[in-house]
């Protein structure tokens, strides 16, 4: 463009927008800079004002529309190209540090929406104990560097293997205590096996927990019945109010959304029942019970939308009448997390998770696979803990930033392209979300938003007191 062109007949100098999004919140205007993660809520009309300038940059602006371009930083006195920010360059697969050991490939549970395959994974079978001494060989084998190392025993149901899962941790705490390393522990239960004397166990050797719960007996039994058809719940509960009394602080809960109607009360009773984190999730296709992308039946994520509002709107008002337990309630859900993480400093995401790049599953047998729900698909082994890992590559360096819908979406630094595994039991492409994800996600980063923006500092300190929020770094401090 010419200095001639690039001026109006008023004298105004062009000027280009760099990637934003602009959405309504509760009667607010709000505009996001994609790139750099700036947020402010703008007066009436302002997003018109961008709407002009993206179809012509000598629109017509006031002093007002530029001071708000200028603190935003959209403003460019140059064309800026179409889409996001430019991928970021290829990296070589760095050493796996976490995994998922699957010691037992069975279960004694009959979850109605296991995507395991009734915690099978298509070839039901139990770890060896030379096997799992093997996996922790290689794991800190090829660790380099890396000091601190985590293993997650899983299933299937881990606790039909507890003598396995005792003496892997005492073989893998010596090996790496020789090697100059570390590991953490977890165990993925359903709880049914968790009695006092396992609970010992795991709080003695610092093992945190992670419990599939459902939420109200009712709905508990419904999703999550005993292999002989029986109800879960009179034993789960039993074990999970001894589990949360003896490790308040390492005791996690997860609850999987079968039916979309569930989750007002499944965050309700999660959030009574538990004092420490817990979180929902919708339920993923079984990648064993049929082909990729023919999930149908399960519920739509977007049925949550509703829901995330009104959290959103009710966390606000527990915040200024300084409900402390309400406030924690919602704090310690990890979906409105999401949400919360909006108010403390910002950086984009390169990756949704660890998934074939930091993380592994380790089936039965020894097959490393990209996470444990891949665990039993062929497509998705990355090697084996006898030989090694193989190519990593499609995991590590994902298309997600250079391919749509994900490349100039503008909620990408936010969620990166999401799970892979719900992506391909949704879509038949592991690097494709549904539609009704990215609407559920968008949702809880819109409402995130204006969340930062409707409390004020004074509403605030609260959060920062209880260390919910971070505060974030003053531009100026250096």
């Amino acid at each position: 463009m010419t200095e001639d062109k690039a001026m109006s007949e008023g004298g105004r100098r062009a000027l280009y927008l760099r990637p934003w999004h602009a959405f309504v919140y509760d009667g607010h205007e709000y505009v996001l800079n994609t790139g750099r993660l700036l947020t402010r809520r703008v007066r009436p009309g302002f997003i018109a004002t961008l709407e002009r300038l993206a179809a012509d940059p000598l629109a017509p602006r006031t002093d007002d529309d530029e001071l708000e371009l200028f603190q935003l930083e959209l403003a460019s006195a140059e064309p800026v190209p179409v889409g996001m920010d430019e991928a970021p360059p290829p990296r070589t697969p760095p050493p796996i540090t976490s995994i998922n050991l699957m010691v037992a490939q069975r279960c004694n549970l009959r979850c109605i929406y296991c995507y395991g395959g009734g915690g099978e994974y298509g070839d039901a079978g139990m770890m060896s104990e030379a096997t799992a001494r093997r996996t922790v060989d290689w794991l800190i084998g090829q660790a380099g560097e890396r000091t601190r190392l985590s293993i997650s025993f899983f299933g299937g149901e881990p606790l039909l293997a507890l003598p396995l899962v005792k003496s892997t941790v005492v073989y893998a705490r010596e090996a790496a205590a020789a090697a100059g390393k570390s590991f953490g522990f977890a165990v993925c239960t359903n709880a049914m096996l968790l009695d006092d004397a396992t609970i010992a166990y795991l709080k003695d050797n610092d093992i945190r927990a992670l419990v599939g719960f459902d939420g109200p007996p009712e709905i508990h039994d419904r999703n999550r019945p005993r292999a002989d058809g029986g109800p879960s719940s009179p034993v789960f509960l039993e074990h999970a109010r001894r589990l949360t009394e003896e490790m308040p602080d390492a005791a996690n809960f997860r609850a999987t959304i079968w039916r979309s109607e569930d989750l007002p009360a499944v965050v309700d009773y999660l959030g009574r029942f538990c004092g420490g984190s817990y979180q929902t999730a919708f339920a993923a296709a079984c990648l064993h019970d049929g082909e990729p992308g023919q999930g149908e039946g399960l519920p739509s994520p977007a049925d949550g939308i509703g829901f995330a509002r009104e959290s959103i709107a009710a966390f606000v008002d527990a915040v200024r009448r300084g409900d402390e337990a309400e406030v924690s309630r919602y704090a310690r859900w990890l979906d409105f997390g999401a949400a919360l993480a909006l108010l403390g400093p910002q950086r984009p995401q390169r990756a949704h998770c660890g998934v074939g790049s930091s993380m592994a599953g380790v089936g039965a047998d020894g097959t490393l696979y990209a996470c444990h729900r891949f665990v039993g698909s062929p497509e998705h082994v990355i090697g084996d803990v006898f030989a090694g890992t193989g190519d990593r590559d499609r995991f590590v360096n994902k298309p997600t930033f250079r391919t749509e819908p994900c490349a100039s979406c503008w909620a990408r630094p936010y969620c990166v392209g999401g799970c892979l595994h719900y992506n391909l039991g949704a879509t038949g492409d592991m690097f494709t979300p549904s539609d009704d994800w990215c609407r559920l996600v968008k949702a809880w980063i819109e409402g995130g938003i204006h969340l930062d923006h409707e409390l004020t500092e004074g509403d605030k300190e609260l959060l920062y007191e209880h260390k919910l929020v971070a505060r974030r770094p003053c531009p100026y401090d250096l």
